[in-house]
């Protein structure tokens, strides 16, 4: 015996020249590196098919979210879209009824804005002392319209509501 194979042979390996396996007393597979090798190749092969499976229902699902959240937003951009149609023939409806209630507080709302801006240099150098004054008119005048707006919407509502009341009825009769 050598020198290596003494110290093999001292830490009690059941071959003389082949060092002890690492991973304990366990002999080395039958067929020496071939052995390893298919063992390796059958560990690959079941690693690469559970791979597989995982993608396979990985993209299942997320096939089945994609359609179902397709579907979803759909659905709601048909009845939002459905929504605002009916939103905007009631608007259309209410101004056609009441024009001149709509303009009322158009005007209202616009000498309110106009009220609230600051003054511009222009202003100041052609109005001067006159221009608070004028934005206070201005504002009391506002406020006015504003009120009698008010009434004649709430008036307008109250009629509309008699009428959309009316006619299920005469629908019925």
């Amino acid at each position: 015996m050598n020198e290596v194979d003494n110290h093999y042979a001292a830490q009690g390996s059941h071959e003389p020249g082949r060092p002890k396996s690492s991973y304990g007393s366990a002999p080395a597979p039958k067929g020496g590196l071939e052995g390893v090798a298919d063992q390796a190749k059958a560990g690959v092969g079941a690693a690469r098919k559970t791979a597989e499976d995982l993608i396979d229902k990985a993209s299942e699902w997320g096939r089945g979210t994609y359609q179902s959240a397709t579907q979803a937003t759909g659905d709601a951009r048909r009845k939002s879209a459905a929504q605002l149609g009916r939103h905007k023939r009631t608007v259309e409806s209410f101004v056609e009824d009441n024009p001149v209630m709509v303009g009322v507080v158009g005007l209202a709302v616009g000498l309110l804005a106009g009220a609230l801006l600051p003054g511009t240099r222009k202003e100041n150098e052609v109005f001067g002392r006159y221009a608070d004054e004028a934005r206070e008119q201005g504002l009391r005048y506002a406020r006015d319209l504003a009120e009698q707006g008010k009434h004649l919407v709430e008036e307008g509502l109250d009629n509309a509501g008699r009428v959309a009341e009316q006619q299920p009825e005469a629908g019925q009769a």
